[in-house]
């Protein structure tokens, strides 16, 4: 009888952890996202989502940055995309793709420039690692 209990709330605990797909890992390590605003002399708002959570808009002055940190899902499917606004123009760019991002950062540098964003390379200790924005 024992057993047959364990081996009920075993199956109830894997078929709640597999239909609530979206659930952040406590087994996984956290990751740290830190944007860094490198437009010489202006502003950029920055506003970040993802498809459970809106981190809300933040406004980054030059050289300044804004961080945030979160659990990965257990399914490899968390996402964080965020828009950029400065002097009238608008970027986005998918600044955590746990397909892309997951064995290559639990601390994912980036560096808002102009034409590009930029990922902190952990091999070459710089800025090289650069995406254009997406389009629209």
């Amino acid at each position: 009888m024992k057993a047959y209990l364990v081996l009920s709330l075993a199956l109830a605990l894997a078929f709640a952890a597999v239909t609530y797909c979206d659930a952040s890992s406590p087994f996984l390590p956290p990751v740290h996202v830190v944007m860094t605003n490198n437009l010489a002399g202006v502003d950029v708002t920055i506003h970040c989502k993802s498809k459970n959570d809106d981190l809300g808009e933040h406004l980054v002055h030059s050289s300044q940055s804004w961080d945030f940190t979160f659990r990965p899902s257990y399914w490899n499917s968390t996402d964080f995309y965020c828009s950029f606004q400065w002097q009238g123009s608008v970027h986005w760019f998918d600044v955590y793709t746990e397909k892309r991002d997951f064995y290559t950062c639990t601390e994912c540098k980036w560096s808002i420039r102009e034409k590009q964003i930029c990922r902190f390379n952990d091999k070459s200790g710089s800025y090289d690692d650069c995406y254009d924005y997406n389009s629209s």
